[in-house]
């Protein structure tokens, strides 16, 4: 009796697995509303290590400064600042204005996303395009606590390199300086 349930239950089974429609399931995204940062330096990233690029490395901290020649770079660290900069979260969408500018034949020439509140670090980016291509990047970050203020611009252009300059002020101590500039 046990033998004929189960296997008139497996039979049942089977036969539901097989005329099921199962199709794949369609949900609706969300368009992020901002440039996506994060994919666009993971595809730099790409582009540059396939290049074959000789890379001029410079670091500066304090006025001390490390030169140095290199064939490749882990560019996940070097972008990690860049990539840390994508505002693409959805708890952010109605935190940043954005400004658009289009040159005479209707293409994208420049996007500007300024923060309306103070809460979030990444304060400013304009991107700047040529050719529906970004062009130039430009990103201000600022934070503040009660023991420091702290602040990073950084600036990327596909065709020469990036630049990175990080302030940070202790209450009771001289500000300090680091910057990085990669050339290619």
């Amino acid at each position: 009796m046990i033998r004929t349930l189960l296997a008139g239950s497996l039979a049942a089974i089977l036969l539901l697995n097989l005329t099921a429609c199962v199709g794949p399931v369609e949900t609706e995204g969300i368009q992020a509303p901002y440039y996506d940062l994060e994919a666009y330096f993971k595809a730099e990233g790409d582009r540059l290590d396939a290049s074959g690029f000789q890379f001029q490395k410079t670091a500066r901290v304090n006025g001390k400064t490390e030169e140095r020649q290199l064939s490749d770079l882990e560019w996940a660290t070097e972008f990690k600042a860049f990539a840390d900069s994508d505002i693409n979260l959805p708890a952010w969408y109605d935190k940043y204005a954005i400004d658009s500018s289009f040159t005479a034949n209707g293409g994208l020439e420049r996007i500007t996303y300024t923060l309306q509140d103070s809460s979030l670090r990444t304060k400013f980016i304009q991107i700047d395009f040529q050719d529906d291509k970004p062009k130039y990047i430009e990103i201000h970050r600022e934070s503040q606590s009660p023991l420091a203020t702290t602040s990073s611009d950084l600036t990327y252009d596909p065709d020469q390199g990036y630049f990175i300059q990080h302030k940070q002020l202790l209450k009771l101590s001289e500000e300090k300086t680091i910057s990085v500039e990669v050339e290619w």
